[in-house]
């Protein structure tokens, strides 16, 4: 196995990011079940059959190990990525990941890169089929510790939650890679939560999804906003819990 060409490293925005939403109990438990099976016995190899068929499509996730300083078997490992070739599989030199890329045309893949504690750092675009490999730093304002990313399903916008020094919090729509950026919510007061956090998803093509949440021991409130493209929030509700 030879690691993949890496054709460079840039240093502007981006991220793809999975959409977010909670499964039901009984797949999350499978979930955290295969998870933990995963982390004690590791990746079986899988037959040829297999591969050349392309797990995730034409990736594959392999030596998966928890993030450092992480305890909870439950939380998602760190993996390296596999990419299906024509006639092999190779490795992306140190590029770590959670989840495989996403395609967002039938030639181009998208996905998030993590460091050894699982925190999200870049982005990677990927090219099929020749496997050609792009990563990107995170845009300035965007900390991947506090905020889940997601990325239109045409890859051309990011939603993201940017907190701010003063200790507030604004939904932002990023253009990717052009890297204007539209504030499309009004800014949450969370400078009383310092571990406040955010997330974000795609539902369509346009229509986008942004939670900003505020909790602190036990107790706290999330705010949903919902839009459209660049335009600001048409609908927001908040969600209270004690």
């Amino acid at each position: 196995m030879r690691p993949i060409r890496l054709l460079a490293c840039l240093g502007f925005c981006a991220i793809v990011g999975t959409a977010c939403g909670s499964a039901d109990r009984a797949a999350e438990r499978a979930a955290r079940d295969a998870q933990r099976r995963l982390l004690e016995d590791g990746p079986p190899d899988p037959p040829d059959s297999m591969r050349r068929e392309g797990l995730f499509n034409g990736f594959t996730l392999i030596r998966p190990r928890p993030p450092e300083g992480e305890t909870d078997p439950y939380v998602r490992a760190v993996h390296e990525l596999e990419i299906e070739l024509a006639d092999r599989m190779d490795t992306v030199p140190g590029l770590l990941v959670r989840y495989p890329p996403a395609y967002v045309t039938d030639t181009l893949a998208i996905g998030l890169s993590v460091d050894a504690r699982g925190v999200t750092n870049g982005l990677y675009t990927v090219r099929r089929p020749s496997g050609d490999v792009l990563l990107y730093d995170l845009p300035s304002d965007l900390d991947g510790a506090r905020t889940g990313i997601a990325i239109s399903p045409d890859g051309t916008r990011l939603a993201y939650v940017h907190f701010d020094r003063a200790g507030g919090a604004q939904g932002m729509i990023r253009e990717w890679p052009l890297g204007l950026s539209y504030s499309v919510t009004r800014t949450v007061d969370v400078s009383a939560v310092p571990g406040a956090s955010g997330s974000a998803s795609w539902q369509g093509g346009e229509r986008w999804w942004i939670f900003i949440d505020a909790f602190k021991d036990g107790s706290g409130r999330r705010v949903h906003f919902r839009g459209t493209g660049i335009a600001p929030a048409t609908r927001e509700d908040t969600a209270v819990f004690r």
